[in-house]
C-alpha cells in the first residue's frame, strides 16, 4: 500500500500514532491492570479505591520532583543534592549478525550518581553480571576501588554461546572476552575443588577459542 493511501485512511478516521511508552512506573501499571479488572467485574467500590491510591501515588511523586527541583535551585553552598539511577540493562555484546539473536549474552549494568547542583558529568559505575548481579550493586560500590572484585560463575551454556559469538566481535574487544573465559575457567575449577562431587563444571575444551 502506498503512503498516500495510509495518509487518506488516517485522516478519514482521525487515527493518530505515537511511539510506545517505555520505562513506565511499575506501581501505575499494576494499578491500571487492577482498575481494568475491577471495571470488567463492575466493582465500582474497588475501582474507586484503586483510583484513590493512584492519585495519592502521583501526589507523592510530584512532591519528590518538586523537592528535587528546590534542592537543585538552592544556593546554599553547604547543601549537597544528588540523584541516583540504576539505568536500563545493556546486552553484551551488541551485534547485528543474525546468529546473535539466538545466543545467550552477558548483561551490563550502569549505576549513575548525579550532582544536581553542578553541571559536571554524572559519575557512572558500570559492571556486568560476571562481576555482580543487580542485587549486589551496593556491594559493588564498596568494592569499586579494589583491583579484584568478587566474581560470579556463569552458566556453561551462556559461556558457550559467548564463545560462539567471539568470531563476530571486533578485534579490539576480543581480549576482554578471552579474559572472561579464562577467569570463568578458574572460578569453575575452584568450585570443583570445593565440591568435587558437583558435575556442573566447565569442560577443558571450552577454552579452545
Amino acid at each position: 500500500m502506498r503512503f498516500d493511501g495510509y495518509s487518506r485512511a488516517f485522516s478519514r478516521f482521525n487515527i493518530g500514532s505515537r511511539p510506545p511508552m517505555v520505562n513506565t512506573c511499575s506501581y501505575c501499571n499494576k494499578i491500571a491492570n487492577k482498575v481494568e479488572v475491577a471495571t470488567a467485574n463492575r466493582d465500582e467500590a474497588k475501582k474507586s479505591q484503586l483510583l484513590t491510591q493512584k492519585k495519592i501515588h502521583l501526589l507523592k511523586a510530584k512532591v519528590a520532583r518538586d523537592l528535587m527541583t528546590a534542592y537543585k535551585q538552592d544556593t546554599n553552598p553547604t547543601l549537597f543534592a544528588f540523584a541516583m539511577d540504576l539505568q536500563q540493562t545493556l546486552v553484551t555484546p551488541r551485534l547485528s549478525t543474525n546468529v546473535a539473536y539466538y545466543k545467550r549474552k552477558i548483561w551490563t549494568y550502569n549505576f549513575g550518581t548525579h550532582n544536581l547542583k553542578e553541571t559536571t558529568p554524572a559519575t557512572l559505575y558500570m559492571w556486568n553480571e560476571e562481576i555482580y548481579t543487580t542485587d549486589h550493586y551496593v556491594e559493588l560500590m564498596r568494592e569499586a576501588r579494589r583491583e579484584q572484585p568478587f566474581n560470579v560463575v556463569q552458566m556453561m551454556e551462556k559461556l558457550a554461546d559467548l564463545n560462539h559469538l567471539l568470531s563476530f566481535i571486533p578485534l579490539e574487544y576480543k581480549p576482554w572476552y578471552k579474559d572472561l573465559f579464562t577467569a570463568q575457567g578458574l572460578l569453575a575449577a575452584g568450585a570443583a575443588e570445593d565440591n568435587p562431587d558437583d558435575p556442573d563444571t566447565l569442560e577443558d575444551d571450552f577454552l579452545d577459542y
